[in-house]
């Protein structure tokens, strides 16, 4: 575990290819983005997903909220790349549904309704986690940007 108050590094070098593991609960809460609270930016990120039926501000606004700040914060950052990588895989499995209308309806309406439901969900679930302090990877979501696809918990709380 990382030792804030002593900034002990060993817990850096024992895993340098998982950012992600580290707790970002006490770096995200203590920091401003825009005159926000750090883990409030994290979950208006996942949050912001839902608008996607005002003309497409569910696709737009978390991009240009984690584009606009994913320097500022290492926790900004990870969120951000799980709700990209959520976003093509939405991309992705909506293009297979187009592509099922029109060779079994049938199974391509359950899958749009199952996607719709997971769309709406989904980024819910990140709101909650990123309030806590959590880097979580939505489930089925393919690894485009190299995201941990599980919940990291956070070992201390803010």
């Amino acid at each position: 575990m990382y030792d804030y108050q002593r900034g002990d590094e060993d817990y850096f070098e024992a895993e340098p290819d998982l950012p992600a593991h580290r707790d970002l609960s006490v770096e995200t809460a203590h920091f401003q983005v825009f005159g926000v609270s750090g883990t409030l930016w994290c979950a208006g990120m996942h949050l912001s997903q839902v608008l996607w039926f005002v003309g497409g501000l569910g696709i737009v606004l978390p991009l240009i909220m984690w584009m606009g700040a994913r320097r500022k914060n290492p926790a900004i950052e990870l969120h951000g790349r799980a709700i990209a990588n959520w976003m093509l895989t939405q991309l992705c499995i909506f293009g297979v549904a187009g592509i099922a209308v029109f060779v079994d309806p049938h199974l391509a309406w359950p899958l749009a309704m199952v996607l719709l439901l997971l769309s709406i969900t989904f980024p819910l679930l990140g709101t909650l986690y990123a309030l806590s302090g959590i880097v979580w990877g939505y489930w089925f979501a393919a690894d485009f940007l190299g995201q941990p696809m599980q919940p990291i918990p956070a070992e201390v709380t803010a």
